[in-house]
């Protein structure tokens, strides 16, 4: 591929709006801090509050750039481009002068909620007459997940239930979004690998419709068997994300040390799958992609990961619970 980084970005952003923390999800940030009203503050200002999400995102995403870089020795030239795509597989392109990955940021949202859902119960801060309900919620965001499009968004119909769970405990709140972090870093360190890896095999292309609406984005085509080196690779530098202590990273450092979070990730994805199976009555074949529990087993077999601490059988239990 010929074109710039900041080329692709622009064609892509013709293509589709590119993606911001809507009004819709700042306002739930501010029914949250309602107690800044309650006591007589100036509710936060929201084009604010975009700005520094955008700010913290690319921060974030530039945090383990630099990681990555320590870890291959020299330093990449890393973008990113949020975007929707029809499935929660990421994908990236390589342009002339540097790498691109595209971030599902649909997939993302979803597995925001899910966690911090499955963390809640984990910690008894679900009642048992409440379990069906968030149970049906969690379902209701896969499902949702599962039909959005570039041209039918995830709604997140659920945020009204998921703001009041949200307020039983701000500290597990907490406790969620650094388990999502780390999901994230996992993710985003995988894309990265492959960049490293130089697992481009051309370009292949990704296409979108509905109605009369018809379009397409060229990405990197990889081979399946890269998928696991990628996995190994990504490992690697979300390890060194969580033992990078020297104050360096300023969005993406590890208060929490999640070392199960990729295991766990691909619990979910697993989950996920089945779902899929059910939804449409057909099983998945696994062409282009390793099975979750393969990727799972590939970790396993590497690197000395604990995949029995109490957490972990705590959550998976949750979410063998709320996604059957």
């Amino acid at each position: 591929m010929n074109k710039s980084i900041a080329e692709i970005k622009k064609e892509y952003s013709e293509l589709y709006q590119y993606l911001a923390p809507s009004y819709a999800s700042i306002g739930l940030a501010k029914d949250l801090w309602g107690v800044w009203e309650r006591d007589g503050v100036a509710p936060p200002d929201l084009d604010s509050i975009v700005s520094n999400t955008l700010s913290f995102e690319d921060g974030f995403f530039q945090d383990i750039v630099q990681v990555a870089s320590k870890v291959y020795g020299q330093k990449l030239h890393i973008d990113y481009c949020p975007f929707i795509l029809d499935d929660y597989k990421m994908c990236a392109c390589t342009a002339s002068d540097g790498y691109l990955v595209i971030i599902d940021e649909t997939f993302f949202k979803m597995l925001f909620s899910m966690t911090n859902i499955l963390m809640f119960e984990v910690n008894n801060l679900i009642e048992e007459d409440e379990e069906e309900l968030f149970s049906d919620l969690i379902r209701n965001i896969i499902n949702e997940f599962v039909e959005a499009t570039p041209f039918k968004p995830f709604n997140r119909h659920s945020d009204k239930e998921l703001s009041q769970l949200y307020e039983r405990s701000y500290e597990i709140s907490e406790f969620g979004v650094f388990l999502f972090q780390s999901f994230k870093i996992f993710i985003l360190a995988h894309e990265i690998s492959h960049h490293i890896l130089q697992h481009t095999q051309g370009l292949t292309e990704r296409h979108f419709s509905q109605s009369n609406n018809y379009v397409s984005i060229v990405i990197d085509k990889r081979s399946y068997e890269s998928e696991f080196e990628a996995d190994l690779l990504a490992y690697e530098i979300f390890r060194a994300t969580m033992n990078t202590v020297d104050g360096s990273l300023k969005y993406a450092a590890c208060i929490y040390r999640f070392e199960f979070a990729p295991l766990y990730l691909f619990d979910i994805f697993d989950k996920i799958d089945r779902y899929r199976e059910e939804k449409d009555n057909r099983k998945i074949q696994y062409i282009s992609h390793p099975s979750p529990n393969d990727r799972k087993k590939n970790l396993l077999n590497r690197f000395k990961i604990s995949d029995t601490s109490i957490l972990y059988d705590n959550l998976k239990c949750a979410l063998d619970s709320y996604v059957r």
